[in-house]
């Protein structure tokens, strides 16, 4: 295991690691296009350019960007606030 095994040293990477990816959320708050949107792009449409092109348009509706926007938001600060906690 990396970093030893023991239980607090476990706890701790755990909790870097779940802040890392709450802030990398937060963070691509100020790109073009949230982490979000590119998770839900791979995890939908994969390499398959028609669902590709058909998710690609889901930014262009009027509330698209900002529901990828609040998507991010969210899980941004609750992986914040999980790695608090732990």
């Amino acid at each position: 295991m990396a970093l030893g095994g023991n239980a607090f040293v476990l706890k701790v990477r755990d909790s870097a690691f779940t802040t890392l990816c709450g802030l990398a959320c937060l963070g691509s708050l100020a790109a073009s296009r949230p982490m979000m949107f590119f998770i839900g792009w791979t995890l939908s449409a994969g390499e398959d350019p028609e669902k590709v092109r058909a998710f690609n348009q889901l930014w262009e509706l009027p509330s698209g960007a900002r529901v990828f926007k609040v998507i991010t938001l969210t899980w941004g600060v609750r992986l914040i606030c999980e790695a608090g906690c732990e």
